[in-house]
């Protein structure tokens, strides 16, 4: 409890038991009393929560209006602007098969040297939560650094991400059936019949 000597509380205020020193207002503001020039002065703040944790915390009113987002501490905010950013091409990487890795070691399923797959953070944050080690991440266009959220499927296992591809597969042989898929033998690829 903070020294409450010369600070007087208003009808219906009381001292705050979740954030020690400040004091709840009955209009849902929160009150910090404190000396200035050896006048009595007030710093308000409303109750809010971390938009990357969730974590309850007290944001200044004026901070609150200017800001959409709150965030708790600055890991937090870091976090978030990595993962808003994930087309920004300072944050990205690519390994050997196209896939895009992030720099982000505070992610749980971060390597050794602090990089995630970026379809591994954005998927995540399309559910709301973090991909389990055992889930894969579906490309839905077969694009690997398309990681757009509408492109990510989140699949339950291995098992399940091969069935996936195994549709593809099916596709692929009745779209040449249909004469709409061909494979061009001098430029080894598959094309799409004009």
């Amino acid at each position: 409890m903070p020294n409450t000597k010369g600070f007087r509380l208003s009808k219906g205020q009381f001292w705050s038991e979740d954030y020690p020193g400040w004091i709840v207002c009955q209009n849902g503001k929160y009150r910090f009393p404190f000396f200035f020039k050896g006048k009595h002065a007030n710093r308000y703040s409303i109750k809010t929560e971390c938009v990357q944790c969730k974590k309850s915390i007290l944001q200044d009113i004026v901070n609150n209006k200017k800001s959409k987002n709150s965030f708790c501490s600055q890991d937090c905010k870091s976090i978030f602007v990595k993962l808003q950013n994930y087309g920004n091409k300072s944050f990205r990487k690519r390994d050997h098969g196209n896939h895009v890795l992030v720099n982000m070691p505070e992610h749980p399923r971060a390597d050794h040297h602090g990089r995630v797959y970026e379809h591994v953070i954005v998927a995540g944050n399309k559910i709301g939560r973090n991909i389990k080690p055992t889930e894969r991440v579906h490309h839905i266009n077969c694009v690997k650094d398309d990681n757009s959220p509408k492109n990510l499927f989140v699949c339950a296992d291995n098992k399940e991400h091969l069935l996936i591809h195994g549709s593809l597969n099916r596709c692929v042989k009745e779209l040449m059936d249909l004469g709409v898929l061909k494979f061009n033998e001098t430029e080894k690829k598959y094309e799409v019949n004009q």
